[in-house]
């Protein structure tokens, strides 16, 4: 996932820093008005590698975090694969309480796409139905389809990551079993908020 490209182009508001290391860091800051309070949150991207062997170099950084979100590139089946295979479990260890959100990222990829697929191309595509499965079965919030070069779903995410960061000062959202899916799959809401 191009993290700064997402960011940037969800946030637009000011970068605080940005490393690179063994997996890339950003924060960022915008002004996002939730529940008619506008209110300035930062948001901290960590783009992880994968490899087993950090997790525990990992866990470090899940400290204070208020919302998870788990990423997967929806021209991959194998990149859905690890979400189960992985990060949920290393989400269930280290971050059991925090709320989650299943974004599959590249939807440019799979729609609206100007060449056709090839076999190989459309046999490891990922459904949003599938992926809708997924994200029901690893009790995520919500399920988000975005596109960091077109700029799609963005702003929806990142306000709904607002919106459930503020509720945490309440309570723990509790995801509930109803599908809203809006019409354009940019966005789909697995679960109702109330």
């Amino acid at each position: 996932m191009n993290y700064e490209l997402t960011a940037r182009s969800a946030w637009s508001g000011r970068t605080l820093e940005r490393s690179t290391s063994i997996w890339d860091t950003a924060a960022f800051v915008k002004n996002v008005t939730v529940n008619g309070w506008s209110r300035e949150f930062e948001l901290n991207v960590h783009d992880f590698p994968g490899e087993q062997t950090l997790s525990r170099t990992r866990r470090g950084l899940y400290l204070n975090v208020r919302v998870l979100l788990i990423c997967f590139d929806v021209s991959n089946i194998e990149s859905l694969e690890n979400v189960q295979e992985m990060w949920v479990p290393e989400a269930d260890e280290f971050l059991h309480d925090v709320p989650r959100v299943l974004v599959g990222c590249k939807k440019d990829l799979r729609i609206g796409r100007e060449d056709p697929l090839t076999p190989w191309q459309k046999k490891n595509i990922v459904s949003p139905y599938k992926a809708e499965k997924i994200a029901h079965e690893t009790e995520a919030l919500a399920y988000f389809e975005t596109s960091a070069t077109r700029r799609e779903g963005l702003d929806e995410l990142f306000e709904y990551m607002a919106e459930v960061s503020v509720s945490m000062t309440k309570s723990v959202p509790k995801p509930l079993p109803k599908s809203v899916v809006k019409k354009d799959w940019g966005i789909r809401k697995l679960f109702s908020r109330t």
